[in-house]
């Protein structure tokens, strides 16, 4: 006869091997569930860029509009407030920025055969007496290098003539997108107290808290990599443009530009947009472009190293080891946009892990000198860092503060 307590330590075993098996096949199936999300949202990119451009102006322009509210103004002033001064930054910045880039960019295709042609002569002065092997000069592989590019070039230029209709058509989608996420985050900010109450009361009483902690720490790392980056991308787009005047390279605006817009790409945009302008003020003289390299390098610093992280302190920060991973993943999984949207996500989940591992066992191991786990430094008049039930009491705060606006709505229409 087999022993009673032989039997429970093997059924206790099989348990835990049960619920292992469990737990890897879910896993496996998040990922596929993923995968099968991902693919959907490649073929309806323009729902996704929708949802996207939403998301974030609704995230960037909500501190606004409350603040407003506070000060005595109605939501829909606010919120009318908020999408007149995006409309007008936007246009604004179109009539100076475009008539500018346009114009160098077509003095650039004009004298971009000149350029190839500096480079060859440049090439033959330089090789003319060097020989390679089998009696073959650097000139002569140089010369059919100058040769293909000015065939690429030519294709180029040919497949951009053929492809203006395709052209229209993107300006037209991007067109369509911003118009749409416009009016979609112009109605979301200007019933979100209501949108969010009703949300709320979707999801049972137990699990509200959780719900509360996950979307604070999403909307803090969202909201605080998009007013980051946004700035920092500003700030580096003047810098570079002011400094590319002084130094007397041509096309600063569009480079400068380009500077501000590769800024959006971590890591590989700033060395992609230190190139491109390096090669250009090769063309003035290889001191400048030495000067220039140095001056993109010190504006990259600057900004990633002491403006950045000011700008970030609202939000947990990252160790830079995970956000490489995270971009490489991005990447594979969506692209740029992967890429963008990889240091928002990457931050969420590791406030939401800080909190909920605190929460559970007690221990604390975000602090404000950590490397891994990093929380950034508390305001003035505050001994700790904002942690989970901080979260909590901000997020009943806020609560009552919006059943107490929503009350008087209520008695008038039922006076009505």
């Amino acid at each position: 006869m087999n022993n009673p307590m032989d039997t429970e330590p093997n059924e206790t075993v099989e348990a835990r091997w049960r619920l292992r098996a469990f737990r890897a096949w879910a896993i496996v199936g998040i990922c596929i569930i993923i995968g099968i999300l991902l693919y959907i949202a490649g073929i309806i990119w323009q729902a996704v860029a929708v949802i996207i451009v939403t998301a974030l102006l609704v995230f960037l322009l909500h501190g606004f509009v409350n603040r407003l509210q506070r000060h005595g103004i109605p939501r829909w002033g606010g919120t009318t407030i908020a999408f007149l001064l995006i409309i007008a930054i936007i246009v604004a910045c179109f009539m100076v920025l475009i008539p500018a880039i346009v114009q160098q960019l077509t003095s650039f295709t004009q004298q971009l055969p000149g350029y190839l042609s500096q480079i060859q002569d440049f090439v033959t002065k330089a090789s003319s007496s060097t020989q390679f092997f089998d009696g073959e000069s650097i000139n002569s592989l140089l010369t059919q290098a100058a040769s293909f590019i000015r065939q690429q070039a030519g294709a180029l230029a040919s497949g951009l003539a053929n492809g203006v209709m395709g052209g229209i058509v993107s300006v037209g989608n991007v067109i369509l997108i911003t118009f749409i996420s416009f009016i979609c985050s112009f109605w979301i900010l200007l019933d979100l107290p209501v949108l969010t109450r009703e949300v709320r009361g979707l999801v049972d009483e137990k699990y509200q808290d959780d719900i509360d902690v996950v979307t604070h720490a999403f909307g803090t790392a969202v909201y605080g990599w998009a007013k980051s980056t946004l700035l920092c991308a500003l700030i580096t787009g003047v810098a570079s443009w002011l400094c590319f005047l002084i130094l007397g390279i041509p096309y600063s605006v569009v480079l400068g530009f380009l500077c501000g817009i590769l800024y959006f790409v971590p890591y590989i945009g700033p060395m992609v947009s230190c190139a491109i302008v390096a090669i250009i003020a090769l063309f003035v003289s290889p001191l400048v472009c030495l000067i220039s390299i140095v001056v993109n390098m010190v504006i990259n610093n600057v900004i990633g190293n002491i403006i950045s992280p000011k700008l970030m302190k609202s939000s947990v920060n990252v160790y830079p080891a995970l956000i490489l991973v995270a971009i490489l993943v991005g990447s594979a999984l969506g692209g740029i946009p992967g890429m963008l949207l990889s240091i928002p996500v990457i931050g969420a989940l590791q406030g939401i892990f800080i909190a909920y591992y605190e929460l559970i066992t007690g221990k604390k191991i975000a602090t404000e000198d950590g490397v891994l786990f990093q929380l950034p430094k508390p305001k003035k008049n505050r001994k700790t860092p904002k942690l989970i039930k901080d979260i909590k009491n901000d997020l009943q705060r806020e609560k009552k503060q919006g059943a107490d606006e929503s009350a008087p709505k209520q008695d008038d229409e039922e006076q009505k």
